[in-house]
C-alpha cells in the first residue's frame, strides 16, 4: 500500500472503505500512546472519526465521486447483470475483492450483481444480504451528497432501477 498523494481540506468529501461517505471537518493533532500524530477529523451521518494523514492509503480513501463519475455508475446499474458464483464461499471471495477497489463504478456493478442474485434465490446468504445493505448504504450516501439530493427519494429510484 502506498501513502496518498491527496491532500484534503476542511469541507472537502471523502469516501473511506469502512466508515463510508464522510465531511472532513479539519485536522488535529492527538497524542496516542506517547506519540503526536496528525489527524483528519471526519464526521459522518451518525459518527465522527479520525484517519492519521501518515497513514493514509489510496486504497482506504478516495475523493467523493463527481456528478460524472456518479452517472457512470448509475449506467452500470441498467446494464444486465453478471452472474455472480452459485458456491456461497466462491461469491464471499468474489464480494470480498470488490471492497478494497472502494470505486462508485465497481460498487455499482456488486450492487447490481448481488441484487440480482438475491431475486433469483429462495434462501440468502447472510454474507450476501449484509454485502448488499453495506454497498446500498454506501452507494446511496455518496450518490446522495454528489448530487445534493435526499437518501429518501435515491432509495426508491435505486429500488427501481434494480427491478
Amino acid at each position: 500500500m502506498t501513502a496518498t498523494t491527496l491532500a484534503y481540506s476542511s469541507g472537502d468529501w471523502i469516501v473511506h472503505r469502512h466508515h463510508g461517505v464522510g465531511q472532513i471537518k479539519g485536522t488535529e493533532v492527538k497524542d496516542i500512546g506517547g506519540r503526536k500524530n496528525k489527524y483528519y477529523r471526519v464526521q459522518t451521518d451518525d459518527s465522527t472519526f479520525w484517519l492519521p494523514l501518515e497513514k493514509l492509503t489510496n486504497d482506504l480513501l478516495r475523493p467523493l465521486a463527481s456528478p460524472v463519475e456518479m452517472q457512470e455508475a448509475l449506467d452500470v446499474l441498467e446494464l444486465s447483470p453478471r452472474t455472480l458464483d452459485a458456491n456461497p464461499t466462491e461469491r464471499k471471495v468474489q464480494i470480498s475483492k470488490v471492497k478494497p477497489i472502494n470505486s462508485p463504478v465497481v460498487i455499482a456493478e456488486i450492487l447490481r450483481d448481488l441484487s440480482a442474485h438475491n431475486k433469483e434465490k429462495k434462501q440468502v446468504s447472510q454474507t450476501d444480504a449484509e454485502a448488499l445493505r453495506h454497498f446500498t448504504a454506501l452507494f446511496l450516501a455518496e450518490w446522495s451528497v454528489c448530487m445534493n439530493l435526499e437518501i429518501g427519494v435515491l432509495k426508491q429510484q435505486l429500488s427501481d432501477m434494480l427491478a
